[in-house]
């Protein structure tokens, strides 16, 4: 038993000396840490990220207010024969099931 606790004693002794060596005593770099931090989100913040697309989008429209009117016109007459119902000549308004393949007389 007393060989079980001589042996953790040494242990543990020997994990806080390695983490007392590890540590640096006197020395405060904290506030300047934290300043270079500060800095460096204050330039992730105003600098445009990969990915983020134009950090400045152009206000202009990119067309004529003439070529949008007549795209518009285009797309609501294509819209109002879409929306119509089924006239003479344009096919069976009600669909029909397709005909099924004969059995074959080969064998």
């Amino acid at each position: 038993m007393k060989a079980l606790v001589l042996t953790t004693a040494l242990a543990v002794i020997q994990l806080v000396a390695s983490n007392a060596q590890a540590q640096v005593f006197g020395v405060d770099d904290g506030g300047a840490a934290r300043t270079e931090r500060a800095r460096q989100g204050k330039a992730a913040a105003r600098n445009p990220q990969v990915n983020e697309g134009d950090p400045i989008p152009d206000t202009r429209p990119r067309t004529s207010t003439d070529d949008r009117a007549a795209a518009r016109a285009r797309r609501a007459k294509v819209g109002a024969q879409a929306a119509r119902g089924p006239q003479m000549g344009e096919g069976d308004p009600i669909p029909r099931p397709a005909p099924t393949a004969a059995p074959s007389t080969n064998q």
